[in-house]
């Protein structure tokens, strides 16, 4: 928002209304991160891609790092939690089950981005290499 003074007054104006689409409307994205590329993944939502966090049974790590709401720790109560995945959705899948395994290469087809921060993990369980997974 900028303010522009004219002749005694000010006028609010932006170059986007506050209504806009964000740059990354139309993207969607993948996330399956820990704490090492949740911050992409949330500056990606901020900016209006759809952001599809993948979290196993046990849900994301991140889940235990304090601070916590109240100061009463807790799986749901995580503030770095929800500071890190606002605006983004969130499935749990166990990759160590053959359905779910299919159920990501399937979200991963819609995907215009797949934030990875496993370092070949994902691709180890799904039995792909980075090639295949790309032409998918």
């Amino acid at each position: 928002m900028v303010e522009k003074a004219a002749q005694g007054h000010t006028e609010s104006w932006s170059i986007a209304g506050p209504d806009a689409p964000g740059l990354l409307q139309g993207i969607r994205v993948i996330e399956i991160a820990d704490e090492l590329a949740e911050y992409p993944g949330m500056v990606m939502a901020g900016m209006g891609a759809d952001v599809v966090k993948i979290e196993p049974p046990s849900g994301s790590p991140t889940r235990s790092f304090g601070p916590f709401y109240e100061d009463k720790p807790g799986t749901e109560r995580s503030l770095h939690f929800w500071n890190y995945n606002r605006g983004k959705r969130s499935i749990v899948l166990d990759l160590e089950e053959e359905g779910a395994k299919s159920a990501l290469l399937k979200l991963i087809a819609t995907a215009d981005i797949l934030l990875d921060s496993s370092q070949g993990k994902v691709c180890a369980g799904l039995g792909i290499d980075r090639a295949e997974l790309q032409k998918r």
